[in-house]
C-alpha cells in the first residue's frame, strides 16, 4: 500500500476537491493513517541540521553516566518530559526502554506557563490560579531546558518544529473540511491546534546496540496529541550517514495488517493521535506504528512533533466503548468522559513512565 502524497502549495491553497480525496485515502476507512507532505520550504535544510543534532546527542548521552555533560537538561521534576530522558519510559509493560534516548522541547515557546499569561493576559487571582496549575502539572508546562554541550540544538529544533507546526495546521484544516464534507461533522480541529502554545517536538536516537532477540527498536503505541509531524529518519554507521532500503517504521492499518512505510528525504509526513480520534468519535484513527531494527550496527535519528491542545481543553465527545478500546493502550484506562486534555496527557504520561 503506496503513502497518500500531497504538495504543500496544494494546502496552502486549499485546493479542497484534491485535499478530500487525499485525506480520505489517507485517514479515511480503508487508508493507512499517514500523509505526505512534498515541497515544503526549506524542509531538507531543516531536517539535515536537526537529525545531526540528534547524532551528536546520542553520542553525548552513551557517556553521560560518565562525563555528566548531559546533566544540565536532565529533569525529572518533569518527569523526564522536557530536556534529555534515557531508559526512564516504558512501552512494553514493566520493561524500561534504553533501546533510544529523547530530547524533548515546546518548540513554539520556551516557557509555556509565561506565554500563555502573555498571550490571555491574564492577572490577578487567574494567573495565581494559573501558576498554581503549572507547578501541578510539570510534565505539561516545564520549560525548555538545552545542553550548553550542544549551543546550535535549539535554533535547530525549534526552527524545524515552527515549520512542522506551520504545515501540521494545514493538514488539520483539511481533517476538519473532510470530516464536514463527507460526514457532516464540524469540528474545528484546525483551530484546536493552531490556537495552543502546547506542542511537543521530540528528537531520538536510536542506538546501535544488540537486539538480544527484540527486533524492536520501539513497541507498538499510538500518540495520544491531534496530530504528529515526522521527520523522515537518517541512518548513521561509524558516524557517518548510510542508506538502509529496509523501512524502520511500521504502521498497522485498519485490518490489522503490520506495514513497512518510507517516504522520501525531502518530504514531512504526519499521522493522526488518539485527541482526533476521541474528538471525532473513531472518524479519524489514531495510527498504530512502531519502530524495527534494520542494518546491523547503525543508528537511527529521528524526530516526531506532536500537535496538541491547551491544557484545559475539554475532550467532550459522543464516544462510543469501540472507540475507547480499539488502541494499543486501551483509551478507557486513560481517558474519562468530560476530561481536559491536560489530564488525559498526565494519565498518558503515567502509563508509560518506567
Amino acid at each position: 500500500m503506496s503513502i497518500v502524497s500531497i504538495s504543500y502549495n496544494d494546502l496552502v491553497e486549499q485546493k479542497q476537491e484534491t485535499l478530500l480525496s487525499a485525506t480520505e485515502k489517507a485517514f479515511g476507512p480503508q487508508g493507512l493513517g499517514i500523509i505526505v507532505i512534498r515541497d515544503v520550504p526549506e524542509f531538507a535544510t531543516l531536517r539535515q541540521r536537526v537529525l545531526e543534532e540528534a547524532a551528536q546527542l546520542g553520542d553525548l548521552g552513551k557517556t553521560n553516566n560518565a562525563t555528566n555533560v548531559l546533566d544540565d537538561c536532565i529533569s525529572p521534576e518533569s518527569n523526564y518530559s522536557t530536556g534529555w530522558s534515557h531508559g526512564k519510559e516504558q512501552l512494553t509493560q514493566g520493561v524500561p526502554d534504553t533501546s533510544k534516548g529523547s530530547f524533548y522541547a515546546n518548540p513554539l515557546v520556551p516557557n509555556l506557563l509565561e506565554a500563555v499569561l502573555q498571550r490571555d493576559t491574564i492577572k490577578g487571582i487567574k494567573e495565581e490560579e494559573l501558576r498554581k496549575q503549572a507547578n501541578d502539572n510539570p510534565s505539561f508546562f516545564a520549560p525548555n531546558v538545552f545542553p550548553r554541550a550542544c549551543p546550535e540544538l535549539e535554533p535547530a529544533l525549534t526552527s524545524m518544529g515552527k515549520l512542522i507546526h506551520h504545515v501540521g495546521c494545514l493538514v488539520a484544516r483539511a481533517c476538519q473540511d473532510y470530516c464536514r464534507e463527507k460526514h457532516g461533522l464540524s469540528i474545528p480541529l484546525h483551530s484546536i491546534i493552531a490556537q495552543s502554545l502546547n506542542c511537543k517536538a521530540r528528537l531520538l536516537h536510536y542506538y546501535d546496540e544488540p537486539n538480544n532477540g527484540n527486533e524492536w527498536w520501539c513497541g507498538w503505541h499510538k500518540d495520544h496529541g491531534a496530530l504528529t509531524g515526522l521527520v523522515p529518519c537518517m541512518y548513521r554507521k561509524e558516524g557517518q550517514e548510510i542508506k538502509v532500503k529496509e523501512p524502520s517504521l511500521y504502521i498497522q492499518n485498519r485490518n490489522g495488517e503490520n506495514i513497512g512505510v518510507s517516504w522520501p528525504a525531502d518530504c514531512l509526513a504526519f499521522q493522526l493521535g488518539e485527541t482526533f480520534q476521541i474528538l471525532t468519535n473513531g472518524l479519524l484513527e489514531a495510527t498504530p506504528h512502531a519502530v524495527k531494527r534494520v542494518g546491523e550496527g547503525c543508528t537511527r535519528e529521528a524526530l516526531a512533533v506532536f500537535l496538541q491542545p491547551d491544557f484545559d481543553f475539554p475532550l467532550t465527545t459522543n464516544y462510543t466503548e469501540e472507540v475507547l478500546s480499539s488502541t494499543v493502550r486501551p483509551l478507557k484506562q486513560r481517558y474519562r468522559p468530560g476530561c481536559t486534555f491536560g489530564e488525559f496527557h498526565n494519565a498518558t504520561v503515567q502509563a508509560f513512565q518506567a
